[in-house]
């Protein structure tokens, strides 16, 4: 599942169900391989964090 911030399910668990599963899918593309490109990827899907 491909969720940008904007779109995040008001449940916890479906929201972190859904953080990881666009998480493992830019890492399945090649795009994460530090943090940073963690952090990289979740800013520009909208996400903020601290």
């Amino acid at each position: 599942m491909t969720v940008s911030g904007k779109e995040m399910p008001k449940n916890k668990k479906e929201a972190q169900e859904a953080i990881n599963g666009f998480l493992e899918g830019e890492l399945e593309k090649g795009r994460i391989q530090t943090r940073e490109d963690v952090l990289n990827c979740l800013t520009e899907a909208g996400f903020s964090y601290t």
